[in-house]
């Protein structure tokens, strides 16, 4: 990228206008969280970057994991490194995302080479999330999916900050640790005013690549939801009933 978005002396609250403004125009924004680390949240990101796309929606991800920014190999194998272009002058500047399958990356790979860590406090990475939003160029974005990093920390509450439109999926797997934690991040985004599209099942079980026999992959906790929450928990064939889930209930709030 050809210029640092860190360097900019803008902070604080001052940019949430200029974020407003440049998401104003995407109808649809989705936030992908989980609880835990390592039960497929980026998979499904990218998985539902590249089925919205293959429908005829212009998508771009933001990679709100700072620390582990790799939606763009997720999106397609091979791409670790992203490189953006910065437009415009110091004080304002508009900065050109990369593309990879035809589908807008915004993300701190932008700005690191790869192998190496960012190793920043957190107000640190609340400025880059903030300049990220701000300055990204967004137009004609249909849907904006944010995968952000495991649990509810920073990045999570800079989300309903500066998004506080957005929706989320919750991702999480059938392992009594995992449940633990898809409740908090449930508990997160009720308490923040955040609407839950759906909650997906991931690693239901494994398929005997001989004998075709189905088996639990971990000890098979089960999530149970309030019924008056009326969440969808989609499992077993979760990207099927994912893809179908939003066919059904996102792609109508692109056609009001």
């Amino acid at each position: 990228m050809e210029k640092n978005t860190s360097s900019s002396s803008k902070g604080g609250l001052s940019l949430f206008p200029k974020i407003r403004e440049n998401l104003s125009q995407i109808p649809v924004k989705i936030a992908v969280m989980s609880g835990k680390g390592g039960v497929g949240k980026t998979t499904v990101c990218a998985w539902l970057a590249l089925s919205l796309k293959k429908l005829g929606f212009k998508v771009a991800v933001f990679d709100a994991d700072f620390t582990g920014p790799n939606i763009a190999y997720a999106i397609k194998e091979k791409v670790v490194s992203l490189k953006a272009k910065a437009v415009g002058t110091e004080d304002n500047y508009t900065i050109i995302p990369p593309e990879v399958d035809g589908i807008k990356v915004v993300s701190s790979s932008m700005i690191l080479d790869e192998g190496k860590a960012l190793i920043w406090r957190g107000p640190l990475k609340f400025k880059l999330f903030q300049e990220l939003l701000a300055f990204s160029d967004l137009r004609d974005v249909d849907i904006l999916l944010i995968d952000l990093p495991p649990g509810t920390g920073d990045e999570s509450l800079n989300l309903a900050q500066m998004i506080p439109d957005a929706k989320v999926i919750i991702v999480y797997q059938p392992a009594t640790l995992a449940v633990e934690d898809v409740k908090r991040s449930m508990d997160f985004a009720k308490t923040l005013n955040l609407e839950i599209l759906a909650i997906v099942e991931n690693f239901s079980y494994a398929v005997c690549p001989k004998c075709g026999e189905k088996f639990d992959i971990f000890d098979g906790a089960k999530l149970k939801v309030e019924p008056d929450l009326k969440l969808p928990i989609l499992k077993e064939k979760a990207f099927e009933e994912l893809f179908d889930f939003v066919q059904k209930k996102v792609i109508p709030r692109l056609k009001k």
